[in-house]
């Protein structure tokens, strides 16, 4: 049987490129930085590096493209190199919610969760309606066995937008450690109504009755 896993998003939206230099380095950063956004959406991650850099040499004081440069080296697992940018972007500008965001989902992958977690919650701090915040540190929480606080973290995941499925599975996941097999069996139901193949996985191995997804 498959394994079942937690799910955590690792993508926060591109940010939108405005510069702080003056004059013609201006507009001519500006112009790199929107070429390595295009770039980075069509998955072209080197190309969009390329870009972004061209927008610092421009612009060294450019957060924005930083922050997307470090979203690109992360795509191509090169996470110190990352979380590097991510700290430069902070370091000029600390209100930008999606930089402790991506810098959480770097040091998530390389299980520095104690950081990760760190992270997520400044994030939240930053914007409290950041519902992808909320479900990767309720998942980190539950990799470090602080269950409760998990599932605090889920539900309101799940508040903030309960047409995702990601946090009635990951809500799911942690119930079924707690012994809660009938609540954890609902919020794997609840997902896969909303789409997510692994919550029919989840069901197959936890739930005594998987009929009733398709009730």
């Amino acid at each position: 049987m498959k394994t079942v896993s937690a799910f955590i998003i690792v993508f926060s939206p591109i940010l939108s490129c405005f510069s702080q230099a003056d004059f013609l380095d201006h507009h001519q950063s500006e112009v790199y930085c929107s070429s390595g956004n295009e770039k980075l959406q069509l998955k072209d991650f080197e190309g969009a590096i390329a870009d972004y850099s061209e927008a610092i040499k421009l612009d060294w004081q450019f957060a924005e493209a930083y922050i997307n440069r470090g979203i690109a080296k992360s795509e191509l697992e090169d996470y110190q190199a990352a979380i590097a940018d991510f700290n430069k972007g902070i370091k000029i500008n600390p209100k930008i919610a999606g930089a402790f965001y991506n810098r959480g989902c770097a040091e998530y992958a390389l299980k520095e969760y104690n950081g990760a977690i760190t992270d997520y919650t400044r994030a939240i701090v930053l914007n409290v309606s950041y519902r992808e915040a909320y479900n990767n540190r309720g998942t980190v929480r539950h990799l470090l066995q602080d269950n409760e606080e998990a599932i605090e973290d889920f539900t309101k995941s799940i508040e903030l937008n309960p047409r995702k499925a990601d946090a009635y599975f990951n809500r799911g996941l942690v119930r079924i450690d707690l012994k809660q097999v009938e609540s954890g069996c609902l919020d794997f139901k609840k997902a896969a109504e909303l789409g997510d193949k692994n919550a029919y996985v989840a069901i197959m191995k936890y739930c005594e009755v998987i009929d009733t997804i398709s009730r």
